[in-house]
């Protein structure tokens, strides 16, 4: 129980960001498709994504950024922008994609040390609910969302994704998150 309470705050960011990203794969080919785009480009868009996170760990890491509730507001509040800036311009899914990977792509790392470090005696535990609770949420987000896509579009399911880049960045500021 106390383990729990110390990391619910990061367990919770796991589960808003898995989820974010797994219906971000299982929803590529469709958005592109309901762009009248041939749903391939959906797939080269979900490659830029991946492109985008691995280049923003990859940065994250040179510069040796240091695992931070700050970094997890920044990164969800960027995650949350770019989605909703996405939804309004419209345009090509593969910029999109690539600049929400950057965006976001700092958030599993630090989320897992921050967990972490939130319960040293009991890290690996602590690190495993959290893990955990990111897989919920990539089971139970796309299934969320993709109901709501199936009802108002494709442009209601990405809002939804950035609304849960916003919760992100709302959860990091509470004091349950802390190092």
């Amino acid at each position: 129980d106390a383990i729990l309470r110390r990391v619910m705050g990061c367990a919770f960011v796991a589960f808003c960001y898995v989820g974010l990203e797994t219906a971000l794969w299982v929803f590529a080919a469709p958005y592109a498709a309901s762009l009248g785009l041939d749903p391939a480009r959906g797939m080269r868009a979900l490659s830029a994504f991946w492109l985008g996170l691995l280049l923003a760990r990859d940065v994250s890491a040179a510069l040796r950024g240091r695992a931070s509730p700050t970094t997890l507001r920044r990164a969800g509040l960027a995650g949350a922008l770019v989605l909703a800036v996405g939804v309004w311009l419209g345009g090509p899914p593969e910029p999109l994609f690539v600049a929400t990977g950057l965006a976001l792509g700092v958030v599993f790392p630090v989320v897992v040390v921050l967990a972490g470090d939130a319960v040293p005696e009991r890290r690996a535990t602590a690190v495993g609910i959290v893990v955990g609770m990111g897989s919920v949420g990539g089971f139970v987000v796309p299934f969320s969302v993709g109901a709501l896509g199936d009802r108002f579009g494709a442009h209601a399911l990405l809002l939804a994704l950035a609304v849960l880049g916003g919760s992100i960045a709302l959860a990091a500021r509470e004091r349950r998150i802390s190092r």
